[in-house]
């Protein structure tokens, strides 16, 4: 059974390159019995959801708050 240190490594391995079939199976067997690691997964998508559609201009960077002196 693939841990959840092996299931993160998977998650950040998918982004650079398609999963074995082996590898996607363990995958998808922890991530349906550890909500931590689906959690880490919809983090992942929705973080990559935001990078595209920022490098797409459909989103603009929120500038850090000055403080008033």
């Amino acid at each position: 059974m693939l841990s959840c240190k092996g299931s993160s490594r998977l998650l950040s391995d998918a982004l650079d390159r398609e999963l074995d079939l082996s590898e996607q199976t363990s995958l998808d067997q922890h991530l349906e019995i550890c909500p931590a690691c689906r959690d880490c997964k919809d983090q992942f998508a929705r973080l990559i959801g935001m990078v595209s559609r920022l490098v797409d201009g459909e989103l603009t960077p929120r500038k850090a708050p000055t403080e008033n002196r």
